[in-house]
């Protein structure tokens, strides 16, 4: 793609991240490279679809560059052209995926994307929760599991009422993150 106006360049975004300030710079055509503030940097494509602004997320950078996210944006505007909606693809390919996680699969998902990111006391707590989570319940699929599985999963767990209520917790937010 040759360089015009408004568009990025691998050098601009290497100072950017360098910076550390958080910013949204549009490279043209919806691809926007975005910085938070924790310094995470990544690609997001902004379009319409059906009358409704719509964004999908594209990947991280460094993991995806300038040339590659370019690449995809153009295949996914190609896309929105014949009338579909990659983000609504995107959460369909997900749920999909999902529906044949067992527990024991999710429980390692969650500990891996959210439990790092609890204070170190939590994540003691909810790690003892989660172990007795994937005893009971772990080669189940997400789908399988009822109320009675997490009820009975309470009342074998034989715990204080605020143990019992921490389980429900644990057990609650790793539902979530399914």
């Amino acid at each position: 793609m040759a360089r015009g106006k408004g568009l990025l360049s691998d050098l601009q975004i290497r100072h950017w991240i360098k910076a550390g300030t958080p910013l949204a710079k549009v490279d043209g055509g919806g691809l926007t490279f975005t910085l938070s503030a924790t310094g995470t940097a990544g690609w997001i494509l902004r379009y319409s679809h059906g009358g409704r602004r719509r964004e999908l997320s594209i990947g991280r950078y460094p993991d995806i560059g300038l040339a590659d996210a370019r690449g995809i944006a153009t295949i996914k505007r190609a896309e929105i052209m014949q009338g579909r909606n990659p983000a609504a693809d995107k959460q369909k390919a997900k749920a999909t995926a999902a529906k044949g996680w067992t527990v024991r699969a999710l429980v390692k998902d969650y500990q891996v994307k959210k439990l790092v990111s609890l204070a170190e006391s939590t994540q003691v707590t909810y790690g003892r929760h989660l172990k007795r989570i994937e005893n009971r319940l772990g080669a189940l699929t997400v789908r399988e599991v009822e109320a009675s599985d997490v009820i009975a999963l309470i009342e074998a767990s034989s715990l204080t009422w605020s143990e019992s209520n921490m389980l429900l917790i644990t057990t609650k937010c790793v539902f979530t993150h399914a």
